[in-house]
C-alpha cells in the first residue's frame, strides 16, 4: 500500500525578469524542506527577455518542481503560468506514470494552483517564426543541427555545470567553440546560465527514489528533459522561434525510460511554440554518418564534446565516439580527441575485464557500433594493427556476456516507511544523507 501525505505546498512568491535574467523567490512545507535547496532560484540569458511576461518566465520553476511535486503530494501554486504549457504537464505526468508505476506519478492534473488568473498574457500580433535546437556541442547536437541545416536553427546552449563557463579554462574553450561554430554557420547564439542543483535536492531525491528508478539518477530518468526544455523556453519566447529541436538521446528502440525520452519531449509546448524530439528513429552511429557527411567542408577546429568539458579520450563516453568516428572515416584527433597506438587494446581491454560497466545504456551504444562495424574500415589511411585486431573483435563481441544489470531492490514497504520518517523529520533526512557516500 502506498503510504500518501496530507498535501504539502510549494509556493513561487514573486517572479523578477530583469536584465536578461529571472529570479525566482519561493517557500515550501517545513516538512517538504528535505526536497529542495534554498528559497532562491536563477537563470540568465544573453538576451534581453524584454518580450517574456511572468506566465512564460514561470515556466522553467514550474517544470523543476513538477516531477517530485506529483511523487510527493505538493500543490504547487504559482501567481500565473502559460496555461498551454500548464495543459501539456498532464500529458508528461501521465507518461511519467508508465515509465516508472513504481513511483506513482499519479495522472489526474499538473498539480499547479494559480493565485492570478489573469496573469496569463499574450500579444496575438506579435509574429513568432524560426527554430532553435538545443545544443551541447556533442554528436547529438551536431547531428539534429546538420539534420535541419536548411532552417538556420539557432544554437541554445545550456550552462548548466555549477562553474563559470566565462572564467573556467576548459568551459570556456568548450563554449566558445560552440560560439565559432555558429559564427561560421551564421546562425543565432543563445547561452542559458542555469544551474540544475540549485533547485532540487538530487541526493535526498536520490535516495528516496532511485531503487524504483533501476538504480539510476532521478536526473537521468526523470528531470533533465523538462529541465532542458523549460529553461530554453523563455529564450524561445523572447526571440520568436516556434520550434524548439530536442536532440535524442536514443533510438525508438531503446525500450528503458529516460528522462528526454520522445514520448515526454514531443508533449511539450508553450503559447507560441512546439518542441520536437529530432531524429527519434536515428541511432548514434547513424547520427555518426549524419556528421560525418557535413562536417568535412566546415573551415573551423571543432570538439565534438563527450565527457565534460572536454573530451578526456580515455573514459567509456570518449571511447564509443572514438569508435564511432572511425567507423565513418573521421579523425578524432581532428575533433578534440587524442588517439595513441595503444587506445584501441586499452579499450579492448576496460570491456574485458568489466572495468566499464556494461549497464542498459551502455550495452546499447557498444551494440549499436558493433552493428555498423565494418572490419575493413572506412578510413582513407591505412588501419594499423591494433585497430584491425580491435574491430575484427568488436565484430564477434557477444555483448550478452558483459551486460551488468542494474538490479533495484525489493524495498516498497521499507522505502515507503523511510519516506514517512524523511517528510516528517528533514533533520533526519540530512543526516542520513552524509552517511550515504555512493549517491
Amino acid at each position: 500500500m502506498t503510504i500518501r501525505m496530507p498535501m504539502r505546498k510549494i509556493h513561487l512568491t514573486d517572479v523578477d525578469i530583469e536584465d536578461g535574467s529571472i529570479l525566482y523567490n519561493y517557500t515550501y512545507s517545513h516538512s517538504i524542506s528535505h526536497l529542495f535547496n534554498g528559497s532562491q532560484f536563477k537563470i540568465s540569458y544573453n538576451t534581453s527577455l524584454s518580450n517574456v511576461n511572468e506566465s512564460i518566465a514561470t515556466i522553467p520553476f514550474v517544470a523543476n518542481v513538477a516531477p517530485i511535486s506529483w511523487a510527493e503530494d505538493i500543490e504547487i501554486i504559482v501567481p500565473s503560468i502559460d496555461k498551454r504549457f500548464a495543459d501539456s504537464l498532464i500529458s508528461v505526468r501521465k507518461e511519467l506514470n508508465r515509465m516508472y508505476p513504481r513511483v506513482n506519478f499519479g495522472s489526474e492534473s499538473a498539480n499547479i494552483h494559480i493565485q492570478d488568473s489573469g496573469g496569463s498574457r499574450y500579444d496575438p500580433k506579435r509574429k513568432t517564426s524560426g527554430s532553435a535546437t538545443l545544443f551541447s556541442g556533442g554528436v547529438d547536437g551536431y547531428a539534429t543541427y546538420f539534420n535541419h541545416r536548411e532552417e538556420s536553427p539557432a544554437l541554445l546552449f545550456g550552462e548548466y555545470k555549477p562553474v563559470d563557463y566565462d572564467t573556467h579554462p576548459q568551459f570556456k574553450k568548450l563554449k566558445e567553440n560552440v560560439v565559432g561554430f555558429a559564427d561560421v554557420e551564421e546562425v543565432g547564439f543563445n547561452s542559458i546560465d542555469s544551474k540544475y542543483k540549485q533547485l532540487i535536492n538530487y541526493s535526498n531525491v536520490n535516495l528516496l527514489y532511485k531503487d524504483y528508478l533501476s538504480n539510476y539518477s532521478w536526473w537521468q530518468k526523470v528531470q533533465h528533459g523538462l529541465f532542458f526544455v523549460s529553461s530554453a523556453i523563455p529564450a524561445c519566447y523572447d526571440k520568436g522561434y516556434d520550434k524548439l529541436y530536442f536532440p535524442s538521446s536514443f533510438a525508438t528502440d531503446f525500450s528503458d525510460g529516460w528522462a528526454s525520452s520522445a514520448s515526454i519531449i514531443n508533449q511539450i509546448s508553450w503559447k507560441s511554440g512546439v518542441c520536437q524530439h529530432d531524429l527519434t528513429d536515428t541511432t548514434r552511429q547513424e547520427k555518426w554518418e549524419l556528421i560525418a557527411n557535413n562536417v568535412r567542408a566546415i573551415d573551423q577546429d571543432i570538439i565534438i564534446q563527450s565527457c565534460e568539458p572536454l573530451p578526456c579520450s580515455n573514459c567509456q563516453h570518449c571511447a564509443r565516439n572514438i569508435v564511432g568516428m572511425y567507423i565513418e572515416g573521421l579523425n578524432p584527433e581532428q575533433y578534440g580527441y587524442s588517439v595513441a597506438d595503444e587506445t584501441f587494446p586499452n579499450i579492448q581491454q576496460k570491456i574485458e575485464s568489466k572495468e566499464w560497466k556494461m549497464e542498459s545504456v551502455n550495452k546499447y551504444m557498444w551494440q549499436d557500433i558493433k552493428n555498423h562495424t565494418r572490419i575493413e574500415s572506412n578510413n582513407t589511411n591505412e588501419l594499423l594493427n591494433s585497430e584491425q585486431k580491435f574491430f575484427g573483435w568488436l565484430s564477434k563481441l557477444n555483448l550478452d556476456n558483459y551486460e551488468v544489470k542494474k538490479e533495484s531492490g525489493n524495498l516498497d514497504k521499507k522505502m515507503e516507511i523511510f519516506k514517512l520518517l524523511l517528510n516528517h523529520s528533514p533533520t533526519l533526512a540530512n543526516h542520513i544523507r552524509r552517511g550515504y557516500k555512493s549517491i
